[in-house]
């Protein structure tokens, strides 16, 4: 169900509280993805009208990792004596060189053939990507500080110590442009899977290595899953990028994408795959087999899938996908071969929900949850300026966001159990899915036509 006070704009925000005396906050931010800043007055933005507070964040000498990191921050009487105050901020840089892709070292020489591999009949290799994507929500980041020394974000931490030394309460909302720089999101990841199995479609072995852009942080792999003989490596790859760790949903991705490559290989059914399987799966196996079946009977899986590339000659073919997260989610999409336009026609979900909570509440969180996979499965992807290091997107254009229209139809089957946190993850239900259709592996998010056309031409499977 739609929040009918988000889209009639009655829903207030952080950003639409002002109390009385309040200032407004701006940042100064740096242009470049490495610099090294070698001088900074701001005399002359203490001197303006109106001008409460200016904090320098960075002192002359400090080197600057990613594009739009902050710089200083002022507090002013309006928006507009603090934007004066910023561009009266005299600051001079030493640009430095900068990476912002992630090579991941999947180059490197392989490594000696196996010995667990060698030993079974069923082989898989598969090499998959995530873009780096952006965390925007309907409500841009920002906050009223009213001199308070919680910690959290740094640009939150500095309104808050603007507020401190204004005396008053700093406003401070973040623009598009940084709110994609830095307001947070996920690394771009790139992974490479080996995984074994028996003739029958019993896992028996997962090989996989990862790499990510961004901070410190590791991608738990494979997900949900504890395999006999598993090995993973995480290496996080050096950019000049905001610091971001892999998610949940990341994991997800890359361990329901080369199952379901493993389950055509092998020619099963994936309902029937994962069920086999499940036993792997420890405390939720129970959880997870009720809610296939309940997922399996609202999407009418058995009785319309196909075995991969099966949907026909048409131009329009469909194909349906399955994800396991903190319950089940399967995808049923639409893809036009000849423009390589991909429609998700139906998204049925399945989760927990504890007896105490609210049943409107969790499906509204949930269908915020299976909004924004669509989204990242279709469109949402972080582009980056060679040149400057600055990610795209600040224009509304070249970051975009799929929409709930977009989405399809939502079916929601919410059971009480024991209310796991979510993790619903459709971008993987939907590469599947996406798959079934086609007869390839389109191995990157987001699936553009690019992209969709692209594996068709190549016409092999990942």
């Amino acid at each position: 169900m739609v929040d009918p006070a988000q889209v009639t704009g009655a829903a207030r925000f952080d950003s639409d509280l002002k109390p009385p005396g309040t200032l407004h906050a701006a940042f100064l931010r740096c242009p470049h993805a490495h610099a090294r800043v070698t001088s900074l007055y701001a005399s002359a933005a203490e001197k303006m009208p109106g001008v409460k507070s200016v904090r320098l964040l960075k002192k002359p000498g400090a080197e600057i990792l990613w594009a739009l990191d902050e710089v200083a921050i002022v507090a002013a009487v309006s928006e507009e004596r603090a934007g004066d105050a910023v561009r009266a901020i005299a600051v001079q840089y030493e640009v430095l060189p900068h990476a912002i892709e992630v090579r991941l070292g999947l180059e490197a020489p392989e490594q000696e053939p196996d010995a667990a591999l060698a030993a079974v009949p069923i082989r898989f290799k598969g090499t998959y990507k995530l873009p780096a994507v952006a965390r925007l929500g309907l409500e841009p980041r920002g906050g009223v500080c009213i001199g308070t020394d919680a910690g959290a974000a740094p640009w939150e931490l500095a309104c808050a110590e603007a507020a401190r030394a204004a005396r008053a309460p700093v406003k401070l909302v973040l623009e598009r442009a940084a709110e994609i720089a830095v307001g947070g999101g996920d690394p771009a990841v790139i992974a490479q899977v080996e995984l074994g199995a028996s003739a029958d479609g019993k896992l028996a072995v997962w090989l996989s290595r990862s790499f990510s852009s961004g901070g410190p942080g590791d991608l738990q792999l494979p997900h949900l899953f504890t395999v006999p003989d598993q090995r993973h490596r995480h290496t996080a790859v050096a950019t000049n990028t905001a610091p971001q760790a892999p998610s949940i949903n990341q994991a997800c991705f890359f361990t329901m994408t080369a199952l379901d490559d493993l389950a055509a290989l092998l020619a099963m059914n994936p309902v029937d795959f994962f069920l086999l399987n499940l036993g792997l799966a420890g405390a939720v196996e129970k959880d997870s087999v009720e809610a296939i079946e309940i997922a399996d009977r609202l999407m009418g899986w058995r009785q319309r899938w196909h075995a991969r590339g099966d949907a026909g000659k048409r131009s329009v073919r469909r194909g349906l996908g399955l994800s396991l997260g903190g319950g089940v989610q399967m995808a049923d999409v639409a893809v036009d071969v000849e423009t390589g336009l991909v429609r998700v026609v139906k998204l049925v979900a399945v989760q927990d929900r504890a007896p105490e909570a609210d049943a409107k509440e969790a499906e509204g969180r949930l269908r915020d949850h299976l909004a924004l996979g669509v989204s990242r499965a279709l469109c949402e992807e972080k582009v980056f300026d060679p040149v400057t290091g600055r990610p795209l997107g600040g224009d509304f254009e070249s970051y975009k966001i799929a929409g709930l229209r977009d989405a399809g139809e939502l079916v929601i089957h919410l059971k009480t159990g024991a209310g796991k946190p979510l993790e619903s993850a459709p971008e993987a239900a939907i590469g599947n899915a996406v798959a079934n259709a086609i007869g390839v592996r389109v191995a990157s998010l987001p699936l553009t036509p690019e992209r969709v056309l692209d594996a068709l031409e190549k016409g092999k499977p990942a």
